[in-house]
């Protein structure tokens, strides 16, 4: 059991009574039951886990945090941002590039899933000051929900849409696969109810891009708003102007430490 602030276990209790006394929902989509806070439903198991990261984590102005709703292209971009922040150490022909090895979940894991373990040997806090610099870490939360670190440290945030009907097909046929065994799948036009309605991992997604959008048209140096993104015809997934973004993102060179633009 994890997440006190120095990152042990004798906090974490508090943010499981805090999420037990949130506002539920058994008839969100899939098989999930909910937790609602601050107007956004989170899977019930991520709740207390993404109260402790509110609170706990530390950011540092060189990470970069990648934001997405479900479905929306996590491990794609999880992927290209860690060869871009690393292509100093790591050339993309490298034959020991790491991402020939590792899954991008493993490269750059999910904050809300280092406060979600339980390994005492291994809390978060340790985990994460471990990390060299620039650490490249996930979230699904909304950006109201990140932690104040996260907004006074200047470290960059980059979060990608992508198109909620696409979105929300991929996101049933996921639900779908990991529901328990013998439980019905709900059908089409009330999961699609679900959706619009929010009652979905970390929905409503309207209210979702519309944060990020928003703190993007502010702070446009620091938090980077990838549209929504579609393959062109006869082209490839991402063949667009995401590659202007990459000025903006801290570089490892090799040798030395992350490189700030």
């Amino acid at each position: 059991m994890v997440a006190g602030e120095d990152g042990c276990a004798d906090g974490f209790s508090k943010y499981e009574a805090l999420a037990s006394s949130l506002p539920t929902s058994r008839q969100g989509l899939g098989s999930l039951p909910y937790r609602k806070h601050d107007g956004f439903w989170y899977p019930e198991h991520l709740m207390a886990p993404a109260l402790a990261m509110r609170d706990a984590f530390a950011a540092r102005p060189t990470d970069v945090i990648l934001a997405t709703m479900p479905k929306s292209g996590t491990t794609w971009l999880k992927a290209l941002v860690y060869s871009v922040v690393h292509r100093g150490r790591h050339a993309p022909a490298d034959e020991r590039h790491p991402l020939l090895a590792s899954s991008p979940h493993e490269l750059v894991p999910f904050l809300h899933s280092l406060y979600e373990s339980r390994s005492p040997s291994a809390p978060p806090g340790q985990l994460l000051e471990e990390m060299p610099s620039p650490r490249v870490l996930a979230v699904h939360s909304p950006f109201t929900a990140l932690p104040a670190s996260v907004r006074e440290s200047g470290c960059r945030v980059v979060y990608l849409c992508r198109d909620p009907k696409d979105a929300f097909v991929s996101l049933r046929h996921y639900l779908d696969e990991i529901k328990p065994e013998g439980s019905a799948m709900t059908p089409s036009a009330e999961a699609f109810d679900l959706f619009c309605d929010g009652v979905s991992p970390f929905g409503p997604v309207w209210d979702h891009m519309a944060e990020y959008w928003k703190e993007s048209v502010t702070r446009p140096g620091e938090v980077i708003d990838i549209p929504p993104v579609r393959a062109p015809q006869g082209g490839r997934r991402g063949e667009r102007d995401e590659a202007g973004q990459v000025p903006r993102l801290p570089v490892h060179r090799r040798g030395g430490g992350p490189r700030r633009p």
